[in-house]
């Protein structure tokens, strides 16, 4: 069996959510197969919402992050200015997605950014930011 791809343009009035199409294929023996497929518009950016238990950290702490996501999200990454990208997992036990980021030991006392960013299937992309006070 080999594996085919096919795309075409939705007319721009078709709502979000989930579509079906229906396909006829014709194989190299003349035979015609009617299958019917499913295909989802999703036009808007995922939210991501972050819920901070403070805005203030040290040299060296954790920040652990509970971050909200709209349900089509695929991915769910933390940026932080120093320190490795963290993927976010769903937690059902707290209904959040969770993870976490050190902040670097060697960052300079100062106000960072926080960056959030969540992909959904359709690969839009929502972002949200918060500012992090590091003291000394």
């Amino acid at each position: 069996e080999d594996a085919w791809q096919t795309r075409f343009l939705a007319p721009k009035d078709t709502p979000d959510g989930r579509h079906e199409v229906r396909l006829l294929l014709r194989d190299d023996q003349g035979r015609v197969f009617r299958e019917t497929k499913s295909f989802l518009i999703a036009s808007k950016p995922p939210t991501v919402r972050a819920k901070m238990d403070k805005l203030r950290y040290r040299r060296g702490e954790r920040i652990d992050l509970k971050v909200s996501a709209s349900s089509t999200t695929r991915t769910l990454v933390a940026r932080f200015y120093g320190a490795p990208p963290a993927e976010l997992r769903w937690n059902p036990a707290v209904g959040y997605n969770t993870g976490a980021v050190t902040v670097p030991l060697d960052l300079p006392a100062g106000n960072y950014t926080l960056q959030l960013t969540a992909e959904d299937f359709a690969h839009n992309i929502g972002v949200e930011e918060v500012t992090i006070a590091v003291a000394p």
